[in-house]
């Protein structure tokens, strides 16, 4: 990553690259995981200004779903797909 983000569209396209970088012949992988921790708030990070337009929404969206958990709990929101 160029920069640091909190955004977990960011951190997921960023894991897909390094998965995608593994040579598929010689390792064979089941299962990826993605663990974050010791995080700094974003008040003490720098920002570098960027010519080009930056979406604000995914970190809006990222806000919004840890709120949702913080008051119904870690399991209150998923992916769709695994509703049956």
């Amino acid at each position: 990553m160029d920069s640091p983000s909190d955004q977990t569209k960011t951190i997921t396209e960023v894991a897909h690259i390094l998965v995608n970088s593994l040579d598929a012949k010689l390792t064979r992988v089941r299962l990826v995981g993605v663990r974050l921790e010791n995080l700094s708030g974003r008040s003490g990070l720098p920002v570098q200004p960027a010519f080009d337009q930056v979406d604000e929404s995914a970190g809006q969206i990222d806000q919004v779903r840890d709120e949702i958990r913080r008051r119904f709990g870690g399991d209150a929101l998923g992916p769709g797909s695994l509703i049956p």
